[in-house]
């Protein structure tokens, strides 16, 4: 992201230095949060879990393998697979249509306004999270076992338990 500051317009030589850097140091640095790793062994069994994000799929792949979390999801989507990237629906759709999900059945727990976006656009659920390179004020989960405690509950109503965005 650092790459783009300053620019008015985005290139395909600055997407190639941008590719070039993220494929050899997207698993610097990268660990899993606390608690994320127990809260993905509990939810394995109650949900169906995906990941739709706005890296391209390459990259989301190699990190889950780096973190060995890759057995815990059945599809992942990035960004390139789709037209669209969040806050478009269209990675959400997708993965709704490939695993052949339902709609009222459906949650997005993501840690940005893109992902509050992305969801109200496919017109699903959503959990907003204050971990990950977010901030969020009085309108997220702020621990996972705060999450945890929400999506066990799910799909009995909820609606209360639910960050206000």
């Amino acid at each position: 992201a650092l790459f783009f500051y300053g620019c008015d317009t985005i290139t395909k030589k600055h997407k190639q230095l941008f590719d070039d850097y993220y494929k050899k140091h997207c698993i610097s640095d990268i660990i899993l949060y606390d608690g994320i790793l127990d809260l993905l062994k509990i939810l394995k069994d109650k949900f169906i879990l995906t990941i739709a994000t706005n890296a391209k799929t390459i990259f989301a792949k190699q990190m889950i393998r780096h973190l060995n979390i890759q057995n815990y999801f059945v599809d992942i989507i990035g960004a390139d697979q789709v037209v669209n990237a969040k806050p478009y629906p269209d990675m959400i759709n997708e993965l709704i249509k490939r695993n052949n999900f339902d709609k009222n059945q459906t949650i997005l727990i993501g840690d940005s306004y893109k992902d509050v976006l992305s969801a109200k656009n496919a017109n699903i659920d959503y959990i907003l999270v204050n971990w990950g390179f977010s901030n969020h004020k009085n309108s997220a989960v702020n621990t996972t076992e705060d999450l945890r405690d929400i999506l066990l509950m799910y799909p009995q109503e909820i609606t209360n338990l639910l960050p206000k965005c």
